[in-house]
């Protein structure tokens, strides 16, 4: 049985992320991650307050802005490094999938998880061996509905490479590691195609299929 929780974690001391909204408790902070970029948005409901770039990289490290907040849509920056976080060393030893974004609120870290029965109550109990792990509160755990239109599907990504030709394995790899997907992105077709000596409409067909 595939379980939605909802996970609750207070560090002592603070760390990361965490750290960042003790000095700035009015900020609600949102991280979408994953193994090579980490995007994060910062909105403010309550007084209005306008974080500057300094401020942020004081805490965080180094960020490039990706846009600027406005009257409808909050502050959106990349950090240059993955923000380290102590439960990112837990999570891939049990079967469970992170649903982002992640919401860092008055020093606590909200998680939103699906997770198997047999992992649920193991998970926890490794999260709260952590040093640094005040309290761990589970606020959610019910069964998930794999028809629930709330979510997208998702499928593994052996799935999807096992449908894939030689050459749409090799041009999905070859953009990666020369940073198509990157925000922004690195380099366009015409240079990966020539790069790897194909035409670029060749090349464009190969991504576009996968």
């Amino acid at each position: 049985m595939l379980y939605e929780t909802l996970i609750d974690i207070s560090y002592n001391p603070p760390t990361g992320i965490t750290e960042f909204t003790t000095k700035f408790p009015e900020l609600d902070l949102k991280l979408w991650c994953n193994s090579w970029l980490d995007v994060i948005t910062i909105s403010d409901n309550r007084n209005n307050r306008e974080i500057t770039k300094d401020e942020i990289e004081n805490h965080l490290g180094k960020v490039s802005i990706i846009s600027p907040k406005t009257d409808s849509s909050p502050l959106m920056f990349k950090l240059e490094e993955c923000a380290p976080r102590p439960i990112d060393n837990i999570l891939p030893n049990f079967d469970c999938m992170e649903l982002p974004p992640a919401i860092y609120q008055k020093e606590k870290e909200k998680l939103h998880l699906l997770i198997t029965s047999n992992s649920g109550n193991s998970f926890i109990e490794e999260v709260e061996k952590l040093d640094i792990v005040e309290t761990v509160s589970l606020k959610k755990l019910s069964p998930f509905k794999s028809s629930d239109t709330k979510y997208p599907v998702y499928i593994s990504i052996s799935d999807v490479i096992s449908q894939l030709t030689q050459k749409q394995m090799y041009s999905l790899a070859s953009a990666s590691k020369e940073g198509y997907y990157e925000i922004p992105r690195k380099i366009g077709t015409e240079e990966l195609a020539e790069k790897f000596h194909i035409g670029r409409r060749t090349f464009e067909e190969h991504l576009k299929n996968i």
